[in-house]
């Protein structure tokens, strides 16, 4: 009877191992399933938030300056993933307070040649949009950039279209900070507020 329960778990198992195989193969693959998602986070360079956020900022900067792909890439290359979201902050704030085309096309450009990193850090570049300051005052910030929403969008656009950010999460973050807004006593009329996110939307 013992062979026969071996060969069972050798055929679950695509034939792998001798005795005691299957239930050893099944631990290592449970093992391997749950330390999966923090086995990367363990291996990165740690940086602190006010390194990244630094870090970042020069990356946009100097990308929109430059317009070198290449040295992009290498410096998006040496950040831990969590970077990808303040890099993406950094994108966002850049081509909102640019007043020319020409830089605010730099930092769509960027979005474009960073995608694949940005894509693979997509977690941390929904985590990034879900917090963003002038996303969550953009009524505020249409006050000072008048065009807030418009540019906004045209970055979100090309996140979401890229597979780094599901459209889905932007509109749960708008429906709930419309949400946040009714709710409270001291916010804007309603409609006044859903204009400025239709804006938005219409550049998604």
């Amino acid at each position: 009877g013992g062979k026969g329960g071996q060969d069972h778990g050798d055929r679950r198992n695509s034939g792998g191992g001798g005795k005691g195989g299957s239930r050893q193969q099944q631990q290592q693959m449970s093992e391997k399933q749950s330390a999966s998602p923090v086995q990367p986070a363990a291996k990165e360079k740690q940086m602190s938030p006010e390194k990244l956020k630094k870090r970042t900022a020069t990356i946009v900067n100097e990308f929109v300056s430059s317009s070198n792909e290449q040295e992009a890439l290498e410096c998006v290359a040496e950040l831990p993933a969590q970077g990808c979201g303040y890099l993406v902050a950094n994108l966002m704030d850049k081509h909102m307070n640019s007043n020319k085309v020409v830089e605010r096309e730099e930092v769509l450009k960027l979005c474009n040649v960073l995608m694949p990193q940005l894509q693979a850090a997509s977690t941390h570049v929904e985590s990034a949009i879900k917090t963003y300051d002038n996303l969550t005052f953009l009524v505020d910030m249409t006050m000072d950039v008048k065009l807030a929403p418009e540019l906004t969008g045209e970055v979100l656009r090309v996140l979401i279209s890229g597979r780094a950010c599901r459209r889905e999460v932007l509109d749960q973050v708008l429906a709930e900070l419309r949400k946040a807004n009714k709710d409270d006593e001291y916010g804007v009329p309603d409609a006044e507020f859903q204009a400025v996110h239709d804006r938005l939307r219409s550049k998604l």
